[in-house]
């Protein structure tokens, strides 16, 4: 059974659906399942609390930055980035997962669309 769910309310359709088309100005920008868009489109930001350096470095990180006493590592998904701090011997005491939504996703996806 299907149903078609129209709404410009994302975090709602992020809830309900297990399918998405993202149609942006009459064009599929997107059309996949909702995980699937969030994993191929937006990116999962880590967030641990530590002085070591060496968790500016890690493989298979895209980005990371230091913000004070927090390290933020931008990444595909937390699990990567929890193993490489675990194989580099980072000390760490806090960890913030912040997982993308389907807003930012779309929002990810115009603006590919704009360029």
């Amino acid at each position: 059974m299907s149903i078609l769910l129209t709404s410009h309310y994302l975090e709602e359709v992020q809830e309900l659906s297990d399918r998405i088309v993202m149609i942006r100005q009459g064009r599929v920008v997107a059309d996949d399942s909702t995980n699937g868009i969030l994993e191929h489109t937006a990116s999962t930001v880590v967030r641990v609390t530590t002085l070591d350096d060496r968790a500016l470095t890690l493989p298979g990180v895209i980005e990371a930055r230091r913000e004070g006493d927090v390290v933020a590592l931008t990444v595909r998904d937390a699990s990567t980035a929890m193993k490489a701090l675990s194989l580099a011997g980072v000390d760490y005491s806090d960890v913030d997962i912040h997982k993308p939504s389907l807003e930012e996703a779309f929002t990810q996806l115009s603006a590919k669309e704009q360029s």
